[in-house]
């Protein structure tokens, strides 16, 4: 694997309650972030949930109301989400918001989206 810079940067910002968002073009690394960073937190225990809004059934569900997120996610003392192709949901700035007012304390985001 090449460590990227922002890699890095990723995982120093695990700590900290902001919602962590890769905005970026196709085929540049996003998903694959993701993955890595899904791989070395499991390996350290932590709770991690990795979802694509590529998947049409998980999408409908996060469209009709954002709590039904929990109906997916595995519980833990701080939940970190890796949120893959968030510009799928009708609108995913409102999501991201009502869950981080909603749960900034106990779950840390971090979204990818190929456009803002």
């Amino acid at each position: 694997m090449i460590i990227r810079d922002i890699y890095q940067k990723l995982k120093d910002n695990l700590k900290n309650d902001y919602i962590l968002l890769l905005i970026g073009a196709r085929q540049t690394g996003k998903t694959y972030l993701l993955k890595q960073l899904q791989k070395e937190l499991k390996k350290d225990q932590v709770t991690v949930n990795f979802f694509t809004f590529e998947d049409p059934l998980f999408l409908s569900e996060i469209n009709n109301h954002p709590e039904n997120i929990f109906h997916f996610i595995t519980k833990g003392k701080k939940l970190i989400l890796l949120l893959d192709e968030i510009q799928y949901l009708n609108n995913p700035s409102n999501f991201l918001k009502y869950i981080y007012d909603s749960y900034q304390k106990t779950i840390k985001i971090i979204a990818n989206t190929k456009y803002a």
